[in-house]
């Protein structure tokens, strides 16, 4: 049920839009702990939130970057972002932006576990740039291993929980998820069937892991 909102004063919190809705009817977790969300974003999201997501990219590419100066600057800006998001002076149960860092921060241990095994996979391997040495390529087939197993792990046993509620974008995320790896996986297979060079093994490990992808998804 549609109504209007009054004006915002220093003295009270509330959203800025002119309109607000009452979530009693619908069904998101997140009803039972908001009465009302506003349709703009608070002072607080926008510091602690949309600034953060905003600023992630520009803290990467300095980091990365071969000038000193801006590596620091990077790393400063990465500071600054990660104590914006842990300094959080509202329950990640009461917004939308919240449930949604919460679904990020759930699922950011094992990313970085398969993000950083593939690095040591591809770059252990032999290749002209930059490469590790070969004795690290089953460390990374291991940590690729180790992150898979922790996301089954969180699909069938732990999903994440906040207030003792299910976060509802877990179920969003993982059917995305699972359907761009069969996407991925099917067209990577037939890509290494058809232009690579004896590349059998390749094709074979690309449509099973697509197979894998689309049973679970089922």
């Amino acid at each position: 049920m549609l109504k209007g909102a009054t004006n915002p004063t220093p003295q009270t919190k509330k959203y800025s839009s002119t309109i607000s809705i009452r979530l009693g009817e619908v069904s998101w977790p997140w009803s039972d702990s908001a009465d009302a969300i506003g349709m703009g974003p608070e002072q607080d999201l926008l510091l602690h939130f949309w600034w953060p997501l905003a600023a992630t990219p520009l803290a990467i590419a300095l980091m990365i970057g071969k000038d000193p100066p801006r590596r620091w600057a990077g790393r400063l800006l990465g500071l600054a972002i990660f104590a914006a998001v842990i300094l959080q002076p509202n329950p990640l149960s009461t917004s939308l932006e919240g449930w949604t860092l919460h679904i990020f921060l759930s699922i950011l241990g094992p990313t970085l576990l398969a993000g950083m095994g593939l690095l040591v996979a591809l770059f252990s391997g032999p290749i002209p740039v930059a490469p590790l040495p070969r004795g690290l390529r089953p460390v990374g087939l291991v940590m690729i291993l180790a992150s898979v197993v922790w996301f089954m792990f969180m699909l069938f046993e732990s999903r994440p929980f906040l207030d003792g509620l299910e976060n509802q974008w877990w179920q969003h995320l993982v059917t995305s998820l699972l359907t761009i790896s069969v996407i991925v996986s099917g067209f990577a297979a037939a890509f290494a069937y058809v232009m690579g060079d004896e590349r059998l093994r390749e094709s074979a490990i690309m449509t099973g892991l697509s197979l894998t992808a689309f049973g679970l998804l089922m």
